[in-house]
């Protein structure tokens, strides 16, 4: 994605009254849309284009919308002033030298000195473009009507705007009756100003609809959303401004706060969810929920109001924390976003008691939602996570169902409530005392009653002759009996079935009502129509592409996990030239089918919104004749070549499985060790989740299953878990003991019960705040999934470490590593010099050299693993350092640094937080270090988008041995994906 580029045009018109308030109202407008929009001039001389001519207003709309198109941005046009409409139903826009039609109907407009907006801006974004043409146009029109005529919102708009490629988003302020003195424009400016509640952390322009309907009583705004050539749902990547409403909701800056806005943005609370909602605050002393329900009951809507705690419709239940689980998620993903919640959480209060627990173990809880927990002492802590169900890897699925399984059953989380969601089928596993509650499918007289709402024509009702012949058409596999207003909606799909029908509807034919329309009918319907609509456009992506597009995102997996520029060269892999403009496009128009997380942003993430879905689109892409063999080998070709960290964070907690499902046993072995994690415990726990899926999908007794197991029994062993380990552990004490007492001729020796064993550096982050220590097995550090993740972005080689990590045994020969192409070489980003001020409390640190490291390799053994020791355990190091950097400009400077940790003991980790001034061009979601296995992002401050002054990250530092010198940088991306931020990162390995 490019930039955002706006042109506002304001006009009087020489025969007509002058209007007094037209250029003010202009320049407030480009005013908060540069402050709260982000958008940018699309001219050097500014946004505001005052009382053109006609000829000038078509030389400037030509050059705007050929400089957005060679940037790929996102294009934003305003028209202020009058309009009126043409005898062939076009809208004119009345420049200073036009000619309107006089009152009494003697002299007609003269078109030669208008400019037709819906055709010519049509034929613009029609042209063909070598870069792409523009990321999507958002138009609003807010014109005072001439008299003459009889309307404002002329035919023309979606007669020829629906036949234009790209996406559009069209915001006129009136429909038929006249708009005066500006006050849609008004009634915008106080909407973005002050923000609108409960929508999320962006405003759409179908988001201004009822706030400008009530402050301005005599206008009735009209909206059109269009994509591929079709109507279309509204576009969440084509926003207006942020959101400045006060937080309603847990989520509120983070990437999953799209996932909420878009279950809830047009929400009907029915009956139904207000009696759940109301359930589970009553039973508000048991400790685990389940809400459980078929697909399309509601469960993750419910779910959302929860998370948005604060508004209105939340049913008044206090959610500190929500995970929004998709086929990607395991146990670490979950971790991460619980730590960073709920430390949010203890940051909101005034007070913090910490609770000591010496009983415990990292291993079921990660430490970094135990030490949020354990801060927030005995305040009730209440957790929404939803679809237990959607994970795709068995393991993955036993993992996080085990770590809730220790949050609700275990006595010193006594004070921590668990909602969670799931289907019916299977049922939850493990988790004991369930308070059940039941998601019933919506009742037949709520869906009617949301389609009625719904399914509109231009601002009015479908008329009762065609809605009946719809609700015939939908229930037509139905019993009759069934169909009264409190009976069950007897079609199934539920509420999924009816957002399809709300979205597609508008755009079926008579034939249509024929048939049943199920969801495989609607599916079907729509991609057809996207087929033939595509077909008819001049320029832009095919039908083939479309089913590329589709055939790539049906082998990822469930949910917004697949990043936008994967996505776009998977497709290459397949045949497809697709830019990211062209699949955002292609996305738009499947609307409710996809689901979208940070739209618009090079962080967006794609996948389908439901497993219902699957069936259909199976169906509609089968005569593609394109394997899912080959489609899971163009996504690693993809997440191998794309370079960015989204798709680096992807392959790490997918590539395997696309392995897999590539029949490359070999290579899922080999991208498996190559994971990085933070300690011995936490890569026990990766092998564990990922076993169910090697057996599942070759066998129990094939080799590589073998050799995953084997190499989990020598990573359990090393650990001191399990009853090897135990009893390798007793047995080396025993007889040390023996051999002591012995040979000193019976001196005493006092030993640990259980004695230790070397198996490598242990792993203890230290916080800088309060010298907190954090456990072995923090979720903040392990592999995790986008957008907000720290991947191996930069190959790196490691100095010879003295104890290697856990791999594949030595007697089993390596596996044949993929035939992936390697990515390319990063290229050499120079250091923008800053002030620094570093507090190191150390002599001088050694000199510092470019890490090295080696790719692990499977069958690497050496004789830690069979030798036992008895060791000290490391020690651990406070050191506080803050570092100050230069503050930036406010437009995206480049930021730079040196963050110094200094000698740190081998396998201990030390934080440290860099304070730092925030700017909304930068990209909080793409924070990364070049040496993720030495250096971790663990947690930040940083607002995703909006600006919010100073901000901190914290960086850990692991170094893996004594006396090697460890060099690395901490990334910041702006918007555009381009490196803005630089923070040097250097640190050394001590004894």
């Amino acid at each position: 994605m490019g930039n955002r580029l706006a042109l506002i045009v304001c006009s009087q018109c020489d025969p007509l009254p002058h209007l007094e308030f037209l250029p003010e109202l202009a320049q407030d407008l480009a005013a908060v849309l540069v402050q709260h929009g982000d958008w940018l001039p699309v001219f050097p001389n500014g946004i505001v284009v005052a009382d053109p001519s006609s000829r000038q207003l078509e030389n400037a709309l030509s050059d705007a919308v050929q400089i957005a198109a060679e940037q790929n941005a996102t294009l934003l046009l305003a028209f202020l002033g009058y309009g009126e409409d043409s005898a062939d139903g076009d809208f004119c826009y009345l420049c200073r030298d036009s000619r309107p039609p006089d009152p009494y109907g003697e002299r007609p407009l003269d078109l030669r000195f208008t400019v037709r907006i819906p055709t010519f801006v049509r034929d613009l974004v029609a042209m063909p473009s070598a870069s792409g043409g523009p990321d999507g146009l958002i138009m609003l029109v807010d014109t005072c009507h001439t008299g003459a005529g009889g309307r404002t919102l002329a035919p023309a708009w979606p007669d020829r705007l629906l036949r234009a490629p790209g996406r559009m988003e069209l915001f006129v302020a009136t429909g038929i009756d006249p708009a005066f003195g500006g006050c849609s424009t008004r009634s915008l400016l106080g909407a973005v100003r002050s923000g609108l509640p409960g929508l999320g952390d962006w405003l759409l322009p179908t988001d201004l609809l009822g706030p400008i309907a009530q402050d301005c009583g005599n206008q009735r705004p009209q909206y059109l959303s269009s994509a591929a050539g079709l109507r279309s749902a509204a576009d969440p990547g084509l926003w207006l401004a942020h959101n400045l409403a006060p937080a309603t909701d847990v989520l509120s800056g983070r990437p999953e706060d799209d996932i909420v806005a878009d279950l809830t943005r047009h929400l009907l609370v029915t009956g139904g969810v207000t009696d759940r909602l109301a359930a589970l605050a009553e039973h508000g002393d048991e400790r685990l929920q389940a809400i459980v329900g078929p697909g399309g009951s509601g469960k993750s809507t419910l779910a959302a109001l929860l998370a948005r705690s604060r508004s209105p419709d939340a049913g008044g239940v206090p959610v500190d924390a929500a995970v929004f689980l998709t086929g990607t998620s395991d146990r670490t993903t979950v971790a991460r976003d619980l730590g960073e919640q709920l430390v949010a959480r203890v940051e909101d209060m005034e007070t913090t008691a910490t609770v000591d627990n010496p009983t415990f173990d990292a291993d079921v809880i990660p430490e970094s939602v135990h030490a949020a927990l354990s801060k927030l002492g005995a305040a009730e802590v209440i957790i929404v996570v939803d679809g237990l169900d959607l994970p795709t890897e068995r393991g993955k699925r036993e993992a996080i169902t085990a770590m809730l399984t220790a949050l609700a059953t275990r006595p010193e989380y006594d004070h921590v409530r668990l909602i969670v969601t799931d289907s019916q089928a299977p049922p939850l596993p493990d988790l004991p005392d369930i308070q059940p509650f039941e998601a019933p499918l919506p009742s037949c007289g709520e869906v009617e009653h949301y389609l009625r709402a719904a399914l509109l024509d231009d601002e009015f009702p479908w008329s009762e002759a065609r809605f009946a012949a719809l609700w015939i058409a939908v229930c037509a596999t139905a019993d009759p009996a069934r169909l009264e207003p409190d009976c069950p909606w007897p079609v199934p799909g539920g509420w999924l079935h009816a957002r399809l029908i709300a979205e597609i509807a508008p755009e079926l034919d008579e034939t249509a009502y024929l048939g049943p329309l199920g969801i495989d009918e609607l599916v079907g319907y729509r991609i057809e129509s996207a087929r033939t609509a595509l077909g008819g456009l001049e320029s832009g992506p095919t039908a083939a592409d479309l089913d590329h597009l589709l055939v790539v995102l049906l082998a990822a997996e469930p949910g917004p996990v697949l990043p936008i520029e994967v996505l776009c060269l998977a497709a290459a892999e397949l045949g497809s030239v697709l830019t990211e403009p062209d699949a955002r496009q292609l996305i738009a128009g499947l609307g409710a089918m996809v689901r979208r997380c940070g739209p618009g942003t090079p962080a967006e993430h794609l996948g389908i919104a439901h497993r219902m879905l699957w069936p259909s689109l199976l169906a509609m892409t089968a005569e593609c004749d394109i394997p899912p063999l080959a489609a899971h080998r163009a996504i690693l070709l993809a997440s191998e070549r794309s370079g960015t960290v989204w798709a680096a964070a992807y392959r790490e907690v997918a590539g395997v499985r696309h392995h897999l499902d590539a029949e490359d046993p070999d290579g899922a072995l080999s991208l498996l060790a190559a994971v990085p994690t933070a300690g011995i415990g936490e890569r026990l726990a990766l092998w564990r989740s990922w076993l169910p899926s090697f057996e599942d999908g070759l066998g129990t007794d094939h080799a590589v299953v073998r050799r995953v197991r084997n190499t989990i029994r020598r990573m359990a062993i090393r650990h001191g878990r399990g009853p090897m380990g135990l009893s390798l552990v007793r047995g080396a004490v025993v007889g040390a003991i023996i051999i002591l007492l012995v040979g000193l001729g019976g001196w005493a020796l006092s030993v640990s019960p259980k004695g230790t064993v070397d198996v490598g550096p242990s792993v203890e982050f230290t916080s800088t705040a309060g010298s907190r220590p954090i456990g072995t097995s923090s979720g903040t550090t392990g592999p995790v999934a986008p957008p907000t993740t720290t991947p191996r972005t930069v190959p790196r080689t490691t100095v010879p470490r003295t104890v290697p990590p856990a791999t594949i045994p030595q007697t089993v020969p390596p596996p044949a590593p993929p035939p992936i192409p390697p990515p390319a070489p990063p290229t050499t980003e120079t250091m923008a010099p800053t002030t620094t001020d570093t507090v190191i409390p150390t002599t001088t640190p050694a000199t510092t050299v470019p890490p090295t490291t080696t790719t692990p390799d499977p069958t690497t053994t050496t004789a830690t693993d069979t030798t036992t020791t008895t060791t000290s355990p490391p020690t651990t190091t406070t050191v506080s350092a803050v570092v100050h950097l230069t503050p930036a400009p406010p437009s995206c400077a480049d930021l730079g640094g040196t963050l110094a940790f200094g000698p740190v003991s081998a396998g201990n980790i030390v934080q440290r937080d860099v304070t730092l001034p925030w700017s909304d061009c930068y990209v909080r979601d793409a924070l990364v270090t070049t040496d993720p296995a030495v250096y971790r992002v663990l947690a930040t401050t940083c607002p995703p988008a909006k600006p919010g002054g100073t901000c901190s990250i914290t960086v850990g530092f692991r170094p893996a041995s004594a006396g090697a010198v460890y060099s690395a940088q901490l990334a910041i991306l702006d918007r555009s994906g381009q490196v803005r931020g630089r923070i040097a990162l250097q640190g050394s390995g001590a004894r």
